[in-house]
């Protein structure tokens, strides 16, 4: 797994890490750097936040597999094309959304949604659907290169 020339500089530990992802869940289709370290922010980031577009079936396998969860990555399972959910808890909620919509709060959730457009194959926009975050963040695919 190479880093894109257009996106920001993965360290080859997370590199390494989403390689565990990938053999753990051959069928991932794609992983995408979102968040914090793919945008310029005022605070330094503090984790590093991927999208990781495959199917109900990789949630399932990978809510199994707690030795898989870091405090440092944030991972969101993109499955049926628009919605999304964590794996694991994060600061003891499950976190879940959809792309290219706004959704209620669902019970005991925090509910994320992104108004998602691929730009090119390696590089997608988005804002926030939720009304006190910025517009117009990028993200940037990193596997396949």
């Amino acid at each position: 797994m190479s880093n894109l020339q257009t996106g920001p500089v993965i360290p080859e530990d997370i590199r390494a890490y989403l390689r565990d992802l990938l053999s753990a869940c051959p069928e991932i289709e794609s992983f995408w750097l979102f968040g914090s370290r793919a945008n310029p922010t005022v605070n330094p980031p503090r984790d590093w936040d991927f999208l990781v577009f495959g199917s109900l079936a990789i949630l399932a396998t990978l809510q199994g597999i707690d030795t898989l969860q870091r405090s440092d990555v944030d991972i969101f399972i993109v499955f049926d094309g628009n919605r999304f959910e964590g794996p694991w808890p994060i600061d003891g909620e499950l976190k879940t959304g959809r792309l290219r919509t706004s959704i209620e709060l669902e019970e005991m959730r925090k509910v994320y949604g992104y108004d998602w457009h691929n730009i090119s194959d390696t590089e997608a926009s988005y804002t926030s659907t939720r009304p006190f975050r910025q517009r117009g963040f990028r993200a940037f695919r990193v596997y396949p290169p």
